[in-house]
């Protein structure tokens, strides 16, 4: 998935997971399958948080890479960006986004999502208002766009700058029953008071 979110149900979910995919790839009929079951693997790392994440996404672009799919890697790349800045590892997070953004000159719109949350979680709130502008931008002249990505990229920032109030009317607006934007609201209510209202959410991608 180009967007992955959720509270993460359990080790053993994961495993499990894992233990499937890891057959689906020695199965794939072709390299498009087998670079998407292991893009489906790392995605199980990032959800749970680990500090394999960036290793796995390391592994992913490089399939992508010997597969000539420009698409896929600068994707991949823009994706380690936000496990490393998940991580706190603010230099490794821009290394990956120059190089998400050297692929290729037709930057896939998901990598603006990936930029603006990588930003995000380090507080670097101009770069990461940037991003989000070019996101939606990009998004109004390309249909694979999630609008739900967009809506909880935005619901993130004005949640971590103050204006919770803002996110929650903007996610409450997206009408979707996306996990990303549950846990924006998720995070919305608390910021608010709302305790009663508010539900954990795990993972910030």
């Amino acid at each position: 998935p180009e967007g992955v979110g959720s509270k993460p149900p359990g080790q053993g979910h994961y495993d499990q997971a894992r233990a499937y995919l890891n057959q689906a790839i020695a199965a794939a009929w072709t390299p498009q399958e087998k670079l998407s079951y292991m893009r489906q693997i790392a995605a199980t790392y990032a959800l749970e948080g680990t500090r394999d994440a960036p290793m796995r996404l390391e592994a992913v672009a490089a399939e992508a890479k010997a597969q000539n799919n420009a698409r896929a890697l600068a994707i991949t790349y823009a994706q380690l960006a936000a496990a490393q800045a998940h991580a706190g590892n603010a230099t490794a997070a821009q290394k990956a986004l120059d190089m998400a953004n050297a692929v290729d000159p037709n930057v896939p719109t998901p990598v603006y999502y990936f930029a603006t949350m990588s930003h995000g979680m380090l507080k670097q709130w101009t770069p990461a208002n940037q991003q989000l502008a070019t996101l939606k931008a990009r998004a109004t002249t390309d249909p694979t766009m999630s609008k739900a990505l967009i809506a909880a990229a935005e619901g993130y920032l004005l949640t971590q700058q103050g204006n919770p109030a803002d996110a929650l009317n903007g996610l409450m607006a997206a009408d979707t029953p996306s996990i990303l934007v549950m846990n924006r609201i998720a995070e919305a209510h608390p910021a608010l008071g709302h305790t009663a209202d508010a539900a954990a959410g795990d993972y910030t991608v």
